[in-house]
Formats: C-alpha cells, sequence, structure tokens
C-alpha cells in the first residue's frame, strides 16, 4: 500500500437558479428543501445538497470518492436530482460561472458570510453572488492539516483588498 492509496477526491458545484424565461429566481431554500426530501428517497445523503452565499444559488456537494470513475457517478446522481427538483418548481439551471445581466443577489445573512463580507468589503463580497463554480477537493494525509488551525471570525478588518478588482472569490 502506497501512501496514496487512502486519498480520495470530490466536487461542489454551485448552480444558478432562474425561471423559465432565464430570470434569476431566489428559490435556494425551497429548492433544497426538495432537494433534501428527494435525496432520502433514494438514500443519498440529504448533506450533499447546500445553501450557497446567494438565495439565487444552490450548491451540489458530491460526496468522497476513491476514483474517476466513482466521482463521475456520484456527480451525475447529484446533477440529476438537482434538475429534476428544480424542473418540478418550474426552475431551471444556469450552470455557467456568472450571471451575464446586471442582478442584484439576495445574499445570507450569516455569521460566516458576514466575515467574508468584512475581511473583502461590502461592495466587492456583494460579487459572490454573481459567481459560480465547481470546486475538485483532493485528500491529503491526515498528518498534513494541523487540525487546530481554523478561520477565526474575529480576525482584524483587512484595510487592503486581497482581491484584484473583478475577481471573484
Amino acid at each position: 500500500m502506497t501512501g496514496l492509496d487512502h486519498r480520495c477526491l470530490g466536487l461542489e458545484q454551485e448552480l444558478f437558479l432562474v425561471d423559465e424565461g432565464g430570470i434569476p429566481s431566489n428559490s435556494a431554500d425551497e429548492v433544497l428543501a426538495g432537494l433534501r426530501e428527494a435525496s432520502r428517497s433514494v438514500g443519498k445523503d440529504p448533506a450533499c445538497f447546500a445553501p450557497e452565499v446567494s438565495l439565487g444559488i444552490v450548491e451540489a456537494i458530491v460526496p468522497p470518492a476513491r476514483s474517476l470513475a466513482e466521482l463521475e457517478g456520484e456527480y451525475l446522481e447529484c446533477l440529476r436530482l438537482v434538475i429534476e427538483a428544480v424542473r418540478s418548481m418550474g426552475l431551471r439551471l444556469y450552470p455557467l460561472a456568472t450571471y451575464p445581466l446586471p442582478t442584484k443577489p439576495t445574499l445570507r445573512d450569516e455569521p460566516r458570510y458576514r466575515m467574508q463580507a468584512r475581511t473583502l468589503g461590502q461592495e466587492r463580497y456583494s460579487q459572490a453572488g454573481r459567481c459560480a463554480g465547481v470546486h475538485l477537493h483532493l485528500g491529503v494525509h491526515p498528518e498534513v492539516v494541523d487540525p487546530r488551525a481554523g478561520a477565526s471570525y474575529a480576525a482584524p478588518i483587512r484595510t487592503t483588498s486581497p482581491v484584484p478588482d473583478g475577481v471573484c472569490g
């Protein structure tokens, strides 16, 4: 057995919700409620679907897999559930990185998001609700990450921007 045998990969995809005319919809909480129910009915963990910073975005979280083939199968199952849930509500998915028309997303007001807004500044942070993406997570050996490390909600406010203008966080 090599040091790589225990490693795994996971995937997260954020998806914009739009109505049948392509107009953004702030229906994430309703979609997530339907997804949790649908996932339970097929024996899938309801935590595979999560809210995002904007009420117009849902996130599909593919559980850790040990191979690309396994990851692909899990991803397609998650995507199938999302597509079925939004269609049943008369909605559609817009899976691209940014919504192309002017929009002012409704952002969630939770501690982790307030910390991000404080760190980036409200104007830059508001861009987060206009951006969606796919994140690939690669497992590392357990001793690589210090379990005591984390983000502090009491971190000082940054006075200069850590992110260039126009870049999604």
